[in-house]
């Protein structure tokens, strides 16, 4: 949902999105220069919708039925820009939305990519389907694997139950039936499902493993480094579909960008053709395994990195000042100017404070939340922090479980085949 506060967090009031047929939700949050909330743009699974009168409500502007990832103020006053599906760069004139340009980013050069890559970063990218194939081609895989799985569970035990079912009863007649059965059932568990299956089985489940226990990941990532000319071709970071969680755009100049993604903050200054990483922020993003987070407010642009640190320079500088927050490190995802303070958010808490000096919590509190989503609930299911923070060791359990039956699998296959 979207909300508004006017009284500093003691309320809020739910903004309501005229015509919308569902809840869209929100990504990102650009208000045009001047800090008046008579409209801000907002970018949402359902395209750009534009918020009114202060608030009052919510209607279409551009883009209706694309996944709008991020938005931003473009390189002109009367453009905005954004993402798409993390994928391509949009530019859109506020007076003709129905006219988006857009930039794909599929065939790019990268420079400056760091020579190796962390083992707690290949892990969770091969667990969650980024590891294999750009695009949408890791999630399928993962996703057959996962469906295999299922069918697996089902027929092995179909296969195990039925025989000593059928064992005291007599065929009547049905004995044919009960012999194609259990042969198809062999078949479609073995040799059209399970092989196929061996690899997204084992990689998920050992993947699962190592992602349970992510603070010793995180700390293994540290000393175990993976070499990225090593690993699949994704790696090479030709392609950019699926990795762009941020944009920017730069004043005046159409060429220049930067966009977050996971090795980095990226900037171009060809429009999108050539990139190059920007070392001079720290790798954190790799090493932790935290997600970049880059946004622009005015003139500052904003970078958060999880552990790794929260940074902010202006558009006439080119180092980074890191800010000092007092409070659990997480990566920022958004920022707003009060006179000479300025106030930071993370997921944690809303921090007031100035460049330069400390941010403390503001004691601005969140919209009350009656529910959560159906994705939250079933991603708590997955991890087993629904039932309890230990419940990861019945995950361990049940991995190790599916690993040793893809590896003993494929044995019984071989000395039967096809039976």
């Amino acid at each position: 949902g979207l909300w508004l506060t006017i009284d500093g967090g003691k309320s809020w009031t739910d903004i309501p999105w005229q015509g919308a047929s569902g809840l869209p939700q929100t990504y990102d949050l650009y208000a045009p220069v001047g800090g008046s909330l008579g409209v801000v743009y907002a970018a949402t699974d359902d395209g750009i919708w534009k918020i009114v009168d202060r608030g009052a409500r919510a209607e279409r502007f551009a883009l209706a039925g694309h996944h709008v990832t991020s938005l931003t103020r473009g390189s002109t006053p009367d453009e905005i820009a954004g993402a798409v599906d993390e994928s391509r760069i949009f530019r859109l004139n506020v007076g003709y939305p129905e006219q988006p340009i857009f930039t794909a980013l599929d065939h790019v050069d990268v420079e400056g990519l760091p020579d190796t890559v962390p083992i707690n970063r290949f892990a969770l990218d091969l667990h969650v389907g980024r590891g294999f194939l750009p695009g949408a081609w890791s999630v399928m895989i993962n996703d057959y694997g996962g469906i295999a799985l299922m069918i697996l569970s089902i027929t092995g035990l179909l296969f195990w139950w039925l025989p000593r079912k059928w064992r005291n009863e007599k065929p009547k007649g049905q004995l044919k039936f009960r012999q194609r059965a259990l042969r198809w059932l062999y078949r479609g568990h073995g040799p059209i499902i399970g092989i196929l299956a061996i690899v997204p089985i084992l990689y998920l489940s050992i993947t699962g493993i190592m992602v349970a226990h992510i603070q010793g990941l995180i700390d293994l990532g540290k000393t175990v480094r993976l070499d990225r000319e090593a690993l699949p071709p994704l790696y090479g970071y030709r392609d950019l579909s699926g990795e762009i969680s941020d944009v920017i755009t730069l004043a005046e100049d159409r060429n220049h960008m930067m966009v977050a993604s996971r090795f980095g903050i990226l900037e171009t200054r060809d429009g999108g053709a050539n990139w190059k990483v920007d070392r001079s922020l720290p790798l954190g993003g790799d090493d932790d395994g935290s997600r970049y987070n880059l946004f622009r407010v005015d003139d500052h642009v904003f970078v958060g990195i999880g552990n790794a640190g929260q940074f902010v320079r202006r558009d006439n500088e080119t180092a980074w000042t890191e800010l000092a927050i007092n409070g659990p490190k997480l990566a920022i995802t958004g920022a707003t100017r009060q006179g000479d303070d300025w106030l930071v958010k993370s997921s944690r808490a809303i921090y007031r404070g100035r460049i330069g000096g400390s941010f403390e919590d503001s004691a601005i509190t969140y919209p009350p939340i009656t529910g959560t989503t159906l994705f939250l609930f079933l991603a708590d299911i997955h991890t087993g922090h629904v039932f309890r923070f230990e419940f990861k060791w019945i995950n361990d359990i049940v991995a190790a479980l599916a690993i040793v039956l893809a590896l003993s699998g494929p044995v019984i296959w071989w000395k039967r085949k096809w039976a």
